[in-house]
């Protein structure tokens, strides 16, 4: 699990680092980006949106299939896990939740900026 949890999560900061890198690139400098730049990094976005999408369906299967099942006596695996934390049964999701949130809305904004300079 600690292997999985460090994988997943060096995948979601390389993910939000190159979220962070597009926002820059269109935010960053005096000139406005071109329409095509613009289409560039929507395309992006939705890549980096589409590489979430595949991170929460990976962990749900990791989910569907823990390494035992409880009996009467035993919590879940994951309810032993995380059973303590008050935010979440499941950390990784809304972590993954909430970086495709990030993303969706850079995207949006980004769409915005299409349709005004198109």
């Amino acid at each position: 699990e600690l292997a999985e949890l460090d994988d997943v999560e060096a995948r979601l900061k390389r993910v939000d680092r190159t979220r962070r890198n597009l926002r820059s690139h269109l935010e960053d400098g005096d000139a406005e980006p071109t329409f095509e730049a613009c289409q560039d990094v929507w395309r992006t976005f939705g890549d980096l949106e589409e590489t979430c999408g595949t991170l929460a369906a990976d962990r749900q299967g990791t989910l569907r299939d823990p390494p035992y099942v409880p009996d009467d006596e035993q919590p879940s695996f994951h309810e032993y896990l995380y059973g303590t934390l008050e935010e979440t049964a499941h950390p990784v999701l809304s972590a993954i939740a909430e970086l495709t949130d990030r993303i969706r809305t850079d995207r949006r904004r980004v769409l915005e900026r299409l349709a005004s300079t198109g």
